[in-house]
């Protein structure tokens, strides 16, 4: 298949300007954490952003529909050849809004990804949690804490050998430090034990990379990390 489609539930149970705001915004986040990647091309043009981003993975390989009458063939045929033969890429759909261009990709024999994502909104903090003394939580920006980020983050999302390298290759990276974001790490015993990121953007942020380590599971800890990165 030439990529994954993931369709993404609609946004009309929100209030109307919070699912705007949502929209852009998702869009902003993933747009924004790559502009300052090396390797990184994107293009905005006709109705259609489309996003190379500094890894092979299909994650960071991005087709957006910018709310506009764009074929699906057409903004296939468009994302074939801006990514390059042999690249796979993903196209974000929006229920209600992107109709064609789904279709499109299901006749292209792409697959579609669970569509169940909560999209939970929240308006402010989370009420902080009691963090046993155990764990620490640390966000200065050094080659420690992006080394350790980078291995929980392929413990925590790599399905195969070839992606766990490929998460540890793109994130071992300081180029994952940025105006609009901040990283936390969660360590047991001085031990690297798990890891969250926030992007943010309009003034949302989408917190990404939440992981626990196998061997420190259903502590806690990645509940103590979302509460910390609000």
């Amino acid at each position: 298949a030439d990529g994954v489609l993931a369709l993404l539930p609609t946004l009309e149970t929100m209030i109307d300007t919070w699912a705007e705001r949502a929209h852009d915004a998702m869009i902003d986040g993933f747009l924004a954490p790559f502009l300052h990647w090396p390797g990184t091309r994107v293009s905005l043009e006709d109705g259609l952003m489309l996003i190379s981003g500094p890894s092979q993975l299909w994650w960071f390989n991005v087709v957006f529909s910018l709310r506009t009458a764009v074929p699906g063939e057409t903004a296939l045929a468009r994302a074939r050849g801006f990514f390059g033969d042999g690249q796979h890429f993903q196209v974000i759909a929006q229920h209600g809004v992107d109709d064609d261009l789904a279709a499109a990709c299901s006749t292209a024999g792409m697959h579609k990804v669970d569509a169940a994502a909560p999209h939970m909104v929240v308006t402010e903090p989370l009420e902080p949690v009691d963090e046993p003394a155990w764990l620490s939580i640390d966000s200065e920006p050094t080659a420690e804490l992006v080394r350790d980020f980078a291995r929980i983050s392929a413990e925590g999302f790599a399905t195969n050998a070839e992606t766990h390298s490929q998460i540890l290759e793109l994130l071992d990276n300081p180029a994952i430090f940025s105006p609009i974001n901040q990283v936390f790490v969660a360590r047991v015993d001085g031990q690297p034990a798990g890891a969250a990121a926030y992007w943010m953007t309009r003034g949302m942020a989408g917190i990404y990379w939440v992981a626990t380590m196998p061997e420190h599971r259903r502590k806690g800890i990645a509940s103590a990390l979302v509460t910390r990165a609000t």
